[in-house]
């Protein structure tokens, strides 16, 4: 039978010192005799009485001291109003790892499990039985240790800490008020620590300290490195690292040394609390779920804190330009250059276990899987799929760049690619040639192309006006072309293509425009894989 909270609470104080809530406090709160109390208490009474007192009064203390961690594993004595016999604690009874979203328990499974089951959390919440009290100690240790480094680091408005103490028999509680997040003092307080609001670290100190801490704790860290102006595709990364990693980090970064020289670094989209809020939602849903979270935010506070010698001064991590000097290299010579850097800096800086970059940037991607292998860094690449809009649309932060004629238009990029998938999956083998799978795409981009041209005279205001860059069927591991035919391990059909400003007369008064009125050109990349399952990770 579930306990409500009310009855808990009742249950909880029944098997405390009056200090806590005195008799004519309890019968007044509820209603009810201390008779009845006790009554319903034998009534519900179900599993290892002892156990699940300790417990309760574990709870007692927390409730009573609004928002309170029991952090020491001193003994505390005190009278049952229960009965004649007295009881100690042992605390702390559950001690939240932040490593693993969830509480460590020094006591059997079976409580663990209905104990979850008859408290109902909101999210769940995930508790884990130790295998002896050494491991029991180590972690506590560890998560303490964590706690402490979490709570100097976070802002004021998402920790304040005071040292104090209780007195209890003859006893003590050690405890330290921390503030919560949740609008349920009683289950903030279970909770503990297990929030959506991730930490946030401005400096490379404070990172290494915390990596040391997972270290420590024996977890793992999956990395995502973003430019921020998060959306689903970035989430979907994080959603994947979380899914193999105890811990997710992100970090957000506007990379000036990757931007050419006719590119605009100022234009970039920043959107820092909108990129926290989805984080902090995505938590959410991690938690409920009972998955690792994104528990840290790699956010430098100045550029020098990555290029301590100035952006002029720093030195590049440079791969062959037989790679970095093609498809986007052609036209962005410094691109690679720039991303090669700065993705080193951040994976010596982070030391993840794994790190997440999405198949959308499939060039980068095989770029940053060659630096991995031939500098031997000891960490794991992950491909993820391709995040896209119902239309089909790559998800990009360029995206907000387009208004609503021309993110229409620019639904050409996958119509391409879906009729090179069509005719590589309608041949066999030995008629999948460079020349049939270039043609089905380049019959769509003609199409389309010839359309606009004829608005620009008939509809301007259906006009869109835009340049293929590239389109190339490449090898899957060199990315250089395939001159003949697809050979057995498949190929990687790519494009990029740039949407040209509208043009000013053009638009309507109600048209809904893209960032800076859809006066920006636009350049989106987009790429399906052909007969290639995934791209091997390192």
């Amino acid at each position: 039978m579930a306990w409500s909270r009310s009855f808990l609470r009742a249950l909880v104080h029944q098997t405390l010192p009056s200090r806590f809530l005195s008799a004519r406090g309890l019968r007044t709160k509820l209603g009810r005799s201390n008779h009845g109390l006790k009554q319903e208490k034998l009534q519900y009474a179900i599993g290892d009485k002892k156990l699940r007192n300790q417990f309760l009064e574990e709870l007692a203390a927390i409730d009573q001291a609004e928002s309170l961690i029991i952090d020491d594993k001193s003994k505390v004595q005190s009278n049952n109003h229960v009965g004649s016999s007295s009881t100690r604690l042992a605390s702390p009874l559950a001690f939240n790892d932040p490593v693993y979203s969830g509480y460590i328990l020094p006591f059997p499974d079976k409580f663990a499990d209905a104990l979850t089951a008859e408290m109902e959390f909101d999210p769940p919440i995930r508790f884990t039985r130790v295998e002896s009290d050494v491991e029991y100690e180590k972690r506590v240790s560890s998560a303490k240790l964590y706690q402490e480094n979490e709570d100097k680091s976070a802002s004021d408005d998402q920790t304040a800490a005071t040292g104090m103490q209780s007195q209890a028999g003859a006893g003590n509680i050690n405890v330290r008020r921390v503030k919560t997040e949740s609008p349920d003092p009683f289950l903030a307080n279970i909770r503990g620590t297990s929030k959506s609001t991730p930490v946030v670290c401005e400096n490379v100190p404070d990172i290494r300290a915390r990596r040391r801490e997972v270290i420590q704790n024996g977890g793992t860290v999956g990395f995502v490195p973003t430019m921020g102006a998060l959306h689903q595709g970035h989430l979907d990364l994080m959603k994947a690292a979380a899914a193999k990693c105890t811990e997710v980090w992100v970090s957000i970064y506007v990379n000036p040394t990757q931007f050419g020289a006719n590119e605009d670094l100022s234009t970039y989209p920043s959107t820092w609390q909108a990129d926290l809020d989805k984080i902090e939602e995505l938590n959410k849903s991690l938690l409920s779920a009972g998955q690792s979270r994104i528990s840290t935010i790699f956010r430098p506070r100045t550029t020098n804190v990555l290029y301590p010698y100035g952006i002029e001064g720093t030195s590049h991590v440079i791969i062959n330009p037989e790679l970095t000097q093609i498809l986007e290299g052609s036209s962005r010579p410094t691109f690679f250059r720039g991303v090669t850097t700065i993705v080193m800096k951040l994976l010596n800086i982070v030391q993840p276990d794994r790190t997440f970059f999405g198949q959308k940037d499939i060039q980068q991607l095989t770029v940053i899987k060659r630096m991995i292998k031939e500098f031997h860094l000891p960490v794991a690449l992950e491909c993820v799929p391709t995040t896209r809009e119902l239309s089909g649309l790559a998800m990009s932060s360029r995206n907000a760049y387009l208004g609503q004629r021309r993110l229409g238009v620019a639904t050409l990029l996958y119509k391409m690619l879906s009729a090179a998938r069509r005719a590589f999956k309608s041949t066999s083998q030995d008629q999948r040639t460079r020349s049939l799978l270039i043609d089905s795409a380049m019959k769509v981009y003609e199409a389309e192309f010839d359309q606009q041209q004829k608005n620009t005279i008939t509809n301007p205001q259906q006009a869109v006006l835009f340049k293929l860059d590239y389109l190339s069927l490449a090898d899957p591991d060199t990315m250089q072309e395939i001159r003949d035919r697809v050979g057995p391990k498949g190929a990687i059909m790519s494009l990029a293509v740039a949407f040209q400003p509208l043009e000013r007369d053009s638009i309507s008064d109600t048209e809904r425009l893209g960032i800076n009125g859809d006066q920006t050109v636009v350049r989106l990349i987009d790429n399906e894989l052909l007969g290639v399952d995934s791209v091997t990770p390192v």
